[in-house]
């Protein structure tokens, strides 16, 4: 016989409760053991055990706190994953360096954009080597402002620089490295807009006399004068897009899909200029210059013809004033310079391909005249 511990009434002792007060005499099962706070845990997750173990916490950019976790799962037995715990513990921790981040841009997403982008992109990292070997962590808005100084001084180029840290800070924030993009922050130097320039028809004139003479290479800035083809597009024209007796040119349009889909006509003085480069070209190209040599070769020639030494674009835009001079419908210019815009009245306004065909063999009269 024993006694009950509340009551102290006797009860037998194989009593689990106390027949006069009701208290559990027996004792109670133990709860099996476990892990000490801090040293890890381990579960089963499909049939295969896993280890875990908290890092820290961490608050999101929305105020809510989260746990930093490492795993390691696929254990067959239960003591193998407790006896992994440690090395979950010791494991070194992942490169939070610039150049890591870098690297991790480099081979993903750096690849889907230009070629002549990814130049500009990868001569600007490398320019700020002072900060590759840094952890992003310690990095405040002052690094950053003093790296995209360095970089350059124009608008362009710095902006560049910026949005290249704005990506590492992007690879950065996937890993939970840092938890705001400080690249955001950096102010760039004004942008110095310049007011585009049109060729006068004087050196128009003077273009046509120089291709006139046999120099060939005139004869490309001609047709971005008389068409409005962007130096992208007529490096890219393939001679199978050009359709002399249609006097018309499809599939060449870039960057919009109203450049894209909207065909550009020739007027009636360039048929023979494009004929000529096409026959001159060896290869499928009507135009056949890497980007650099094309550049290039266009800056000599503007200077033998006499002219000033304006950007290959200043031919869209003489073709957009030499339209305007020829006609008093913007609707036509908008047509022939395939833009997108227009505003709500014109769009009740339908215009034909002969129109637009009048209109760009205007421009060889707004040359002549007077002339």
């Amino acid at each position: 016989m024993k006694h009950c511990s509340r009551c102290r009434k006797e009860i037998p002792d194989n009593s689990i409760y106390c027949m006069y007060c009701g208290l559990q005499v027996a004792p109670r099962a133990r709860n099996p053991r476990h892990r000490g706070n801090g040293t890890g845990s381990v579960f089963k997750v499909n049939g295969r055990w896993k280890a875990q173990v908290t890092l820290g916490y961490y608050l999101d950019k929305n105020g809510k706190m989260h746990k930093k976790v490492r795993t390691k799962q696929g254990f067959k037995t239960k003591k193998e994953a407790e006896a992994y715990l440690p090395k979950l513990f010791g494991r070194p921790e992942k490169s939070h360096k610039v150049s890591y981040y870098w690297s991790i841009y480099a081979e993903t997403e750096l690849r889907t954009i230009s070629e002549n982008r990814q130049r500009q992109y990868e001569k600007v990292y490398q320019e700020m080597t002072e900060i590759h070997d840094r952890d992003i962590a310690d990095l405040d808005l002052r690094d950053l402002q003093r790296m995209v100084d360095s970089v350059g001084t124009t608008y362009y180029t710095c902006n560049y620089a910026k949005t290249v840290l704005s990506k590492i800070y992007t690879e950065a924030m996937r890993d939970q490295a840092v938890y705001q993009n400080l690249a955001l922050l950096v102010v760039l130097p004004p942008k110095k807009e310049e007011e585009a320039k049109a060729f006068t028809r004087d050196e128009i004139a003077k273009i046509w006399e120089t291709w006139n003479s046999g120099d060939l290479w005139e004869g490309y800035i001609l047709t971005m004068i008389y068409t409005g083809m962007m130096p992208g597009e007529l490096m890219g024209l393939t001679k199978n897009m050009v359709n002399l007796e249609a006097q018309m040119i499809t599939g060449a349009g870039k960057k919009t899909s109203t450049r894209k889909q909207a065909p550009i006509m020739l007027a009636d003085a360039i048929v023979p200029v494009l004929r000529q480069l096409m026959e001159a070209s060896d290869s499928l190209m009507v135009c056949p210059y890497s980007k650099d040599a094309f550049y290039r070769q266009y800056h000599k020639a503007i200077v033998r013809a006499g002219c000033r030494d304006l950007p290959p674009y200043s031919c869209r835009h003489t073709t957009g004033t030499a339209v305007a001079l020829a006609t008093q419908d913007p609707e036509i210019v908008k047509l022939v310079m395939r833009h997108a815009n227009i505003s709500t009245t014109q769009r009740y306004i339908h215009l034909g391909k002969d129109q637009m065909l009048n209109a760009v063999n205007a421009i060889d009269g707004t040359v002549k005249e007077d002339s």
